[in-house]
């Protein structure tokens, strides 16, 4: 393995990015995130550019204000109260919940958190894992010289590259 501090983000990054669309309905974009595991996912425009982020935390936060759902145990926080809001297979094997059911009007551009956390390709990875640690961020998206999305690097695909040279050695 190189130096830890010659490692550049590009070497750990995910590509393709699966992203969202500002306009889809809040129910869309929450059977998205849940059909493909995601906890969270870029929302992008027709130039996929980075216009913000949308997580399952932001929309469990909406269902539990919006929705009247008062009756969640304190101890669970807002994502584990929407996945385990009677998680069920429609049909055609959509995963989904009656939470998510019921979510018809909003748009995504309205609920999405409007910054996301970007670094430029060829950013140091230990630039990138600070930026994590301070923000308490769980993904930074990588753009490129024209902000277009490229890649993300998630706390898991850090510890699953780390983990990985460690074996190897």
């Amino acid at each position: 393995m190189k130096s830890l501090k010659e490692l550049k983000v590009d070497l750990v990054m995910r590509q393709p990015v699966q992203s969202l669309d500002a306009e889809w309905p809040l129910r869309r974009a929450a059977q998205f995130l849940l059909e493909h595991g995601f906890s969270g996912a870029p929302v992008v425009d027709e130039s996929e550019k980075i216009v913000g982020v949308l997580t399952l935390k932001d929309i469990a936060r909406y269902a539990e204000w919006h929705l009247g759902i008062e009756e969640w145990s304190d101890e669970m926080d807002p994502e584990e109260r929407l996945l385990h809001a009677q998680p069920r297979k429609k049909d055609g094997g959509t995963f989904t919940s009656t939470l998510v059911d019921q979510m018809t009007e909003p748009m995504v551009v309205g609920l999405m958190t409007k910054k996301a956390c970007t670094v430029k390709s060829g950013t140091a990875l230990s630039e990138a894992m600070s930026i994590l640690l301070e923000g308490h961020m769980h993904r930074v998206f990588v753009v490129g010289p024209e902000e277009e999305l490229l890649g993300v690097v998630s706390t898991m695909d850090l510890v699953r590259f780390f983990h990985d040279e460690l074996a190897d050695s």
